[in-house]
């Protein structure tokens, strides 16, 4: 049968069984019709307003645009509010602009970053990022990357109780967590525990794989889930990688975008809820919100399969090189650092992040053992990239 995207089911699936993705892709364009449906039946099952596209966020209920902002330059906010953008990612770690905040409350919805599992510290970053905010409650309580296991998550309950503490006093309403690393077992054992409402993890044709099951669980369990990195660092990132971009650029025409693709891919993943993506300017905005109006064509879909497919190019910081690190080095973090500073431009909060680093967690104690290039899934030269990272980021 003939999808809405035009790619037949089984021919969809030969086609990225041969590029090696198939629990990436597949199910971003051969998932039942409910979810990989076009994006007007999408809007006739989970809501429309003019040409931004609703999905329930999970058992929360609420409704939120498939794109989240947040972080953008101030002058972009006018124009997000006009495309129907109401969920805006870590409102509560910066002073929104007075456009935003002058809304009617019940008009938008935020989280805001919790970076402390301790119940004092984690109750003050969040009155003094309220008190920033000039609002009176932050809807998303949201631990940020903290759990390095499983046993995290009872073992450490301060951040926990300072989250019902908050909730009870009105100050926010659900838990979420956001983790870049270890994702599988920690988001896993999230949503089993039945605590979180909302769950924010690294999604991309790279990453597709690691977290099908996260996704099928938290579909399973009614948890939202938002979709970060979505952009694969961006075309800066892309850049450094110059013969796999030469390669992609014969996927996209001049009147298309990788910027687009990848959103559209993000959004046909089943279980998804909404992407987060990088948007620095005018020209960006624009185009991710347009990307929400068509699925994911097939030639999006090669182009993005190649990519995934093409092997040591990019850190998917798995975690499992951490895991096995002797000197104990926080690898996942450093090479997500990196991104920053290299990829969104994000100089000044790299290197606070870095900086913030225990020193015995710092790129410098590695000694070269090379442990961790014997653990990587993706043969990346971890030792020299790491190397490299220390001197972007030191």
């Amino acid at each position: 049968m003939e999808s809405k995207t035009g790619i037949t089911r089984r021919s969809f699936l030969k086609y990225t069984a041969n590029f090696a993705l198939g629990a990436g892709i597949a199910h971003v364009m051969a998932a039942d019709q409910t979810e990989a449906a076009s994006t007007r039946g999408r809007e006739r099952t989970e809501g429309a307003r003019g040409k931004m596209v609703y999905r329930r966020l999970g058992r929360t209920g609420i409704t939120i645009s498939v794109i989240a902002g947040g972080g953008m330059p101030e002058a972009l906010y006018p124009r997000a509010l006009e495309l129907g953008i109401n969920y805006w990612h870590k409102l509560g770690n910066w002073k929104p602009p007075e456009v935003l905040i002058s809304c009617p409350r019940e008009s938008f919805y935020c989280d805001m970053v919790i970076d402390s599992l301790e119940e004092e510290r984690a109750l003050q970053q969040f009155e003094s990022g309220l008190a920033k905010s000039g609002l009176k409650m932050i809807d998303f309580f949201k631990v940020h990357s903290l759990y390095r296991s499983e046993a995290d998550i009872e073992g450490k309950p301060g951040v926990l109780r300072a989250f019902e503490k908050l909730k009870k006093e009105g100050k926010t309403r659900w838990l979420a967590i956001s983790q870049h690393s270890n994702v599988g077992e920690v988001l896993t054992a999230c949503i089993e525990s039945g605590r979180f409402d909302a769950i924010q993890l690294p999604y991309n044709p790279l990453r597709a794989e690691e977290a099908e099951k996260v996704l099928t669980l938290a579909k399973t369990r009614d948890v939202g889930v938002l979709a970060m990195k979505p952009m694969m660092g961006g075309s800066a990132g892309w850049a450094q990688e110059g013969e796999w971009k030469d390669k992609l650029n014969a996927f996209f025409p001049e009147n298309r975008s990788i910027a687009q693709a990848l959103v559209r891919y993000c959004l046909a993943a089943k279980g998804m809820t909404a992407a987060i993506p990088l948007i620095r300017n005018f020209e960006q905005l624009e185009e991710v919100a347009a990307a929400v109006q068509k699925p994911i064509t097939r030639t999006e879909a090669e182009g993005l399969a190649m990519f995934a497919s093409a092997g040591p190019i990019s850190c998917r910081m798995c975690g499992r090189c951490e895991a096995v690190c002797p000197k104990g080095i926080a690898l996942a973090d450093i090479f997500r650092y990196q991104m920053y500073c290299r990829d969104y431009g994000d100089q000044e909060h790299a290197y606070h992040l870095y900086a913030s680093l225990p020193s015995d967690r710092l790129a410098a104690r590695c000694d070269g053992c090379r442990r961790c290039e014997a653990a990587c899934p993706y043969r990346l030269p971890v030792v020299s990239r790491l190397r490299e990272a220390h001197a972007m980021l030191a």
